[in-house]
């Protein structure tokens, strides 16, 4: 009945996506850009005839963030062209006080912390993808990809850059590469677009258009018209060569022989369309320079949660965001690529014809055999997974669509198959959102052993009262003990579970009360049956915080729960602290801790315990060019019944890095996890020319405590002494080759 009820909800919420009136845009702010005879020079130098004829009259900001209202203080000037090439913007960021402009020169995508300037484009004019555009002071590029589910700066493109501070503020000149971005040419080509400027010394973020906080940002932008825009299709060609060199210690005094391996790989991306792109890979080098760590790996009852960040997936990858997941929810996330563990080969399609988005994957996985096989006679040994994910999006406005969802993946006879719908609907202050699925896995004997169904329905709304926004959000979702999805990330099947939050953030633009910005107050629940775990979920959380100048924030969680896991079910209350802010232009600093009832997430016998787990973080940035960090978190578990300690977990992560210049950069890691009772080392050299272009050199080591047992000639873990165990070699080097 509950998942008849669930499936009517989300179909009646799609049938209303089709026939109620389409939301359009609210704004009405169009631009005619003028065309350019003559490219403007890219180099920080506002003095290109260019230029003179392509001011964009934007007038006064206003500020979106700690407080909505206020107009910002410093001004922006905003100039917009193009060619037959690319699309050129300029800026001219005004400060009254420029000696308080905080800058770096750092690695692409860090500075966040720093004073910039943005501009957010979407280039289909859909209200769902966005490619924006960073800038600091010193030029250091910045780039990210938007969606209507949050923004993700894995992805890099090709876009040139370059800034200067003057006696004024800095300036700003950006080229973006017509064959960077994906876009519909033509007559008229409509893009919408929306400028956003960080000023550090007062903490405050602008927007142009405006953006009410209770507005999505793709439903405020304005819209830039370019005539006759050409149609270039993408070419490019990305080969790499990866060499690795491990050796481990067998003995106290011996090395084994090193372990070498060298591989060659290559990626071509081919323009089928300006909107439509083909990426295919063989031999992929998908190592990540960055490491995954400092994460507590101990007593966690769902799956740790790591990011995509390897290239051939993060292309396009926004088209495949899917509503209803997130920290609260049983989805994590729908389609998650890094299932796809060690790829032989992945071939890519994604597009925009009309209002219509599409995209496929295909894929298959080396690891899946090695990982499951468990010997050489295994029925798994040496056999590849094939993943295949197919999706649409249909347009309906603003930031509306409906869209569907297929996936399989094959694996020595066995299969999985998922079906499935999703939409937005935004009308106003009013948005319905949600997605079903039907799932179903099928045996070495060709028969389907189970099937599920799982789904989750959304309404919100949000509105402005004066300076008071209100919200309430209500969701349901059901899943069923059937219910398998291979590509994605989810927290537990078997259960029905409705949420409700409501709660107010009120802005304090009071020159009486200086010393305060925002209050946010916001109430959680939710209750459901957990039919895997025999039991009734509930979870309260109530939540303030209160935000203050140059970024401070001070947060006061305090949750109640029920909890079943194993036949048994679990009270518990947890009080949460947080604060988070900086000490003038160089230290940010973050610190939260916790003081809760726990589980020790034991199957046979589960327990009640007690959990103290403390954070905290500091940036220290003393000069442009070296920014320094340190990250602790202290966790101890005692068992309730008797006080005794059951784990304790210290882990401490420790980075430095140095920027010779915009390209060339070196970096050292050191981090140290007490339960392992290990510690890592990762030193690198990275140049990088443009993305694609670059070159990695590095060592690392892995330290643990271990002692030699003479009489048997083997470790013996988590003993003696720490002492290096491993020490590794690493060299990337990759060309970009556009045509």
């Amino acid at each position: 009945m509950k998942r008849l009820v669930s499936a009517l909800g989300v179909s009646l919420f799609l049938v209303a996506c089709v026939i109620a009136p389409l939301p359009g845009q609210e704004n009405g702010r169009e631009f005619y850009v003028k065309k350019s005879t003559e490219a403007p020079v890219i180099n920080g130098v506002l003095d290109d005839k260019a230029w003179e004829e392509s001011f964009i009259e934007t007038g006064e900001w206003t500020v979106h963030y700690p407080s909505f209202g206020g107009k910002l203080e410093q001004k922006t000037l905003v100039y917009a062209t193009y060619d037959d090439t690319a699309l050129y913007f300029a800026f001219r960021c005004l400060d009254t006080d420029p000696s308080q402009i905080k800058t770096s020169v750092s690695q692409r995508d860090e500075i966040a912390n720093d004073d910039w300037i943005c501009v957010m484009i979407d280039s289909l004019g859909m209200r769902q993808i966005a490619y924006e555009h960073f800038s600091n002071a010193n030029g250091i590029q910045y780039d990210v990809l938007g969606t209507p589910s949050g923004w993700d700066k894995s992805i890099d493109w090709v876009w040139e850059l370059a800034a200067n501070l003057t006696s004024d503020g800095y300036h700003v000149e950006m080229r973006i590469p017509l064959n960077s971005i994906r876009y519909e040419g033509g007559k008229e080509a409509r893009m919408g677009l929306s400028f956003r400027r960080r000023v550090n010394s007062s903490g405050k973020y602008a927007n142009w258009p405006d953006l009410p906080p209770n507005r999505n940002i793709f439903t405020e932008m304005a819209t830039f018209v370019y005539r006759d825009l050409p149609s270039p299709r993408t070419m490019e060609i990305l080969p790499s060569v990866t060499f690795f060199q491990n050796q481990d210690r067998e003995a106290p005094a011996r090395w084994s022989s090193p372990e070498r391996q060298s591989d060659f790989g290559i990626g071509v991306k081919y323009g089928l369309t300006s909107s439509i792109t083909l990426d295919a890979t063989f031999n992929p080098d998908f190592s990540q320079v960055e490491s995954d760590a400092f994460q507590v790996e101990v007593n966690q009852r769902y799956p740790i949660f790591y990011t995509e960040n390897r290239p051939f997936f993060m292309e396009g990858i926004g088209l495949f965001e899917m509503p209803m997941s997130g920290a609260d929810l049983s989805m994590t996330k729908h389609i998650h690529t890094r299932r796809i563990v060690d790829p032989r080969w992945g071939v890519k399609i994604t597009g925009t014809v009309g209002k219509l988005s599409f995209g496929t994957i295909s894929a298959t996985d080396e690891a899946a055999g090695r990982i499951i096989a468990g010997g050489a006679d295994s029925l798994f040994s040496g056999k590849n997974k094939l993943f295949n994910i197919g999706r649409v999006m249909y347009d309906l406005g603003g930031d509306s669509y409906v869209g569907g969802i297929v996936t399989d993946t094959e694996f020595a006879d066995m299969g999985n198959r998922v079906f499935g719908v999703d939409g937005v609907y935004r009308i106003g202050d009013h948005l319905i959102s949600g997605f079903a699925v039907q799932t179903s896995k099928h045996n070495p004997s060709g028969e389907f052993s189970k099937e599920g169904f799982g789904g989750a329905i959304n309404y919100g709304f949000r509105s402005v009262i004066g300076n008071i926004m209100p919200s309430i959000w209500i969701v349901l979702e059901h899943y069923d003990e059937g219910f398998q999805w291979d590509t994605a990330i989810y927290k537990r099947t078997g259960i029905t579970i409705g949420h409700v939050a409501a709660g107010f953030l009120a802005d304090i633009n009071d020159e009486k009360c200086p010393w305060l910005e925002r209050i946010w107050f916001a109430t959680y629940y939710r209750q459901g049956e957990d039919r895997l775990e025999q039991g009734t979920d509930k979870y309260f959380r109530q939540r303030f915080q209160i935000y203050f100048p140059r970024s401070w924030i001070f947060t006061v969680n305090y949750i109640r729960s029920q909890e079943p896991w194993s036949g048994c079910e679990f009270d518990t209350d947890m009080l949460q602290l947080s604060v988070n802010g900086r000490f003038g232009k160089w230290l940010t600093f973050n610190s939260s801790a916790a003081w809760s009832d726990a589980i020790y997430y034991d199957a046979p016998v589960p327990f009640a315990g007690k959990l103290k787990d403390q954070v905290i973080s500091v940036l220290i940035q003393p000069t442009q060019r070296f920014r320094y960090s340190m990250a602790y978190r202290h966790v101890d578990f005692d068992r309730t019944s008797n006080g005794g300690n059951v784990y304790t977990v210290h882990i401490l992560n420790l980075k430095g890095i140095y920027q010779f210049n915009e390209q060339l950069a070196t970096r050292a890691i050191v981090q140290y996890n007490s339960y392992r009772k290990r510690v890592m080392t990762d030193f690198l050299a990275s140049y990088e020319l443009i993305p694609g272009t670059v070159v990695y050199a590095g060592y690392g080591s892995l330290i643990e405590r271990r002692q030699w047992d003479e009489d048997r000639h083997r470790w013996q873990p988590g003993l003696g002494d720490y002492l290096t165990t491993r020490r590794s070699l690493f060299f990337k080097a990759s060309y970009l080759w556009r045509f």
